[in-house]
């Protein structure tokens, strides 16, 4: 005759068992990966400060930049070593390399609202964007 423990353990194993084989894992196929380097446009404004913080103008423009956008393949896959239970492997789309680039702001205004003109009718700032993407572990 069979222990009660004998038994349980028997029924967990089994549906252990059940549960991991109900799973269809499918093989990862990189081909449905489309991450790709698409034009985007923003809305910069930059204010200049004095060393008291006051402002002392306030720069705007809008701006195409490169962005990255696209899907990756991602999975999850049961496990008994993870504590959650499962395996996860998360990938998105994001930048592998960014490049530095210059934008000039020719909209400048002073605290008052009325725009500015002259040396202080522009201000050029530099920003980065991405120069290439790909599908790399996603951040926690």
């Amino acid at each position: 005759m069979k222990s009660t423990l004998e038994i349980f353990l028997f029924s967990l194993v089994s549906l252990t068992t059940l549960f991991i084989s109900s799973f269809a894992l499918e093989p990862i196929d990189i081909a449905h990966e489309n991450c790709a380097i698409l034009p985007g446009s923003i809305h910069v404004v930059k204010e200049e400060l004095d060393v008291a913080g006051n402002v002392i103008r306030s720069c705007e423009g809008d701006f195409l930049v490169n962005k990255c956008e696209g899907t990756c393949v991602s999975s999850l896959q049961p496990s008994v070593v993870h504590s959650s239970g499962f395996l996860k492997k998360c990938n998105c789309c994001r930048e592998s390399r960014m490049k530095s680039r210059s934008i000039r702001l020719s909209h400048c205004f002073d605290p008052d609202g009325k725009k500015t003109t002259g040396e202080k009718g522009s201000m050029e700032i530099e920003m980065e964007e991405p120069e290439s993407c790909h599908c790399l572990k996603c951040s926690p």
